[in-house]
């Protein structure tokens, strides 16, 4: 508002003293620029005031409500598990099953099935086979990924993690899936495990 000022003050002097029309154009020009930058300015202000108010709100409302509230409000994770849909498929009709699919179902204490962030490692075994051969697969999923593997239907919802074998199973053998849950809200551990075999 002061170079806004000082500009008029000069603006006036010029007129006053019979300056040219050129260099009262070019004046004229500095006051408008001078006052677009003014508006601009005061929009920003307003902007930052209104998200400090919401900021406000925010934290006037967590104070009031409390953290343990606030947590006990969140569904608490009561158990997983592994659907019996779960098994090896053949995802791209080549009569080759490659693909472990699991299903996994986290539920709350009331026995809903809901989106529980955390961790998953899954291990894929053939009981049958010595003790050094028995685990035949591995994988890691970060709480990131896992999160984009929500999925379901109608009817419920559940964690839908797809791996690529990297072998090719017997038609005929049962392997079993064992899945530990890493809960990001309470930080308990679970564990489910379930026979798997090739679908057709």
């Amino acid at each position: 508002m002061r170079q806004l000022t000082t500009v008029l003050i000069i603006v006036s002097a010029v007129v006053m003293t019979g300056c040219g029309n050129g260099a009262r154009s070019s004046l004229y020009d500095k006051v408008d620029q001078l006052q677009s930058q003014n508006q601009e300015l005061t929009k920003q202000v307003q902007h930052l005031e209104q998200q400090n108010e919401k900021l406000s709100e925010r934290v006037d409302t967590l104070l009031a409500v409390g953290p343990e509230a606030r947590a006990s409000a969140l569904p608490a994770l009561d158990r997983i598990e592994l659907s019996s849909r779960s098994g090896i498929y053949d995802k791209d009709n080549d009569d080759k099953a490659e693909s472990l699919v699991v299903y996994i179902q986290p539920h709350d204490e009331a026995g809903d099935p809901f989106k529980a962030p955390g961790s998953v490692e899954v291990q894929l075994w053939d009981l049958q086979a010595d003790a050094s051969d028995a685990m035949v697969g591995r994988w890691q999923i970060k709480p990131d990924q896992l999160k984009e593997m929500w999925a379901g239907t109608f009817m419920t919802n559940y964690y839908r993690l797809k791996f690529d074998l990297g072998f090719q199973p017997a038609d005929d053998k049962e392997y079993t899936a064992k899945v530990t849950f890493k809960d990001y809200l309470s930080g308990t551990v679970f564990r489910e495990q379930a026979v798997v075999q090739v679908e057709e």
